[in-house]
């Protein structure tokens, strides 16, 4: 609830347009949420929420951020930036520049505000970042001969 919590203080602080997407929650989740859902829905804060969807390149395409906890190339660590989607990562996260702890609201609302101003400012070069950044630690060459290592340790 941290993420959600720092983007819905970003937007209230920093961006009061922003809107908060937020995709591939569980039925479960969505109950749990509703009535802060439906607390930032009235505030205006929330876009698009949405379970599991076949669509994820389009919100990408969307999006100027994305955020979350993980520090490790998770799915959406990998996609985000393969997209050319700057995201904002737990402390630790060597795949952007933006960082905070996700425990920490108010730092990690203030690293959301820290590269939204760097995409006010030259969104172009944040994009290609991102993108660089994903083609350098996720291309063929760099994956395979770690995933061949584990084959072979499993061997």
């Amino acid at each position: 609830f941290n993420m959600i919590f720092a983007a819905y203080k970003f937007q209230q602080t920093y961006c009061k347009t922003a809107k908060i997407h937020i995709v591939a929650l569980a039925a479960k989740e969505f109950s749990i949420m509703e009535h802060m859902l439906e607390f930032m829905r009235k505030n205006g804060a929330i876009g698009i929420v949405s379970g599991q969807t076949k669509k994820i390149k389009e919100f990408y395409a969307a999006a100027d951020i994305v955020i979350t906890p993980h520090v490790i190339a998770t799915r959406i660590v990998r996609e985000s930036l393969a997209c050319g989607v700057p995201i904002v990562g737990g402390t630790g996260n060597r795949y952007t520049p933006y960082t905070a702890n996700p425990m920490d609201v108010d730092a990690f609302a203030d690293a959301i505000n820290e590269c939204w101003r760097d995409i006010l400012s030259d969104k172009e070069t944040v994009k290609l970042f991102a993108r660089k950044m994903a083609v350098k630690q996720f291309s063929f060459n760099r994956t395979a001969p770690v995933i061949r290592d584990i084959f072979e340790s499993i061997l």
